[in-house]
């Protein structure tokens, strides 16, 4: 699968998404807010405009406003 989505235009950090090893551990809000923004550029960055981009997206947004409460 991994052959699928050789581009030179990603970064490390997108292959990590879906290949990395250990999961990450983010124990602060700061931290967490600041993964869900980041998973958010790699989504936005990485995908064409279709309805289930909208719809995680519009999950992760509601992830970060229920972090920041």
């Amino acid at each position: 699968m991994f052959s699928e989505y050789r581009e030179s235009d990603r970064e490390a950090g997108f292959y990590e998404t879906y290949y990395g090893e250990e999961p990450s551990v983010y124990p602060t809000v700061s931290d967490q807010i600041s993964a869900l923004k980041r998973v958010r550029e790699i989504v936005i960055d990485g995908y064409i405009e279709c309805k289930p981009r909208r719809d995680l997206l519009k999950d992760l947004e509601i992830a970060i406003a229920i972090i920041e409460g």
